[in-house]
């Protein structure tokens, strides 16, 4: 199961996944007040991260060119 991180000063969860078995997914719709940051317990292990649309970093591709003498 997956949780939203309450809001601080409140233990109200905003969304909260069903049960999810390996390979399983949910959908739900998110918008500009939707809590991005969550929760999740995976074999008695609790993780914590957070959805992100933000553009993602580039990066710069490894220089191909050679030299071959002839120049």
């Amino acid at each position: 199961m997956i949780s939203a991180i309450p809001f601080e000063d409140s233990q109200i969860v905003q969304w909260t996944s069903p049960s999810l078995e390996k390979g399983e997914t949910f959908l739900m719709q998110v918008n500009e007040g939707t809590v991005l940051e969550f929760t999740s317990s995976l074999a008695d292990e609790e993780q914590h991260g957070a959805f992100s649309f933000d553009e993602p970093p580039i990066e710069e591709a490894p220089d191909t060119t050679t030299t071959s003498g002839n120049n």
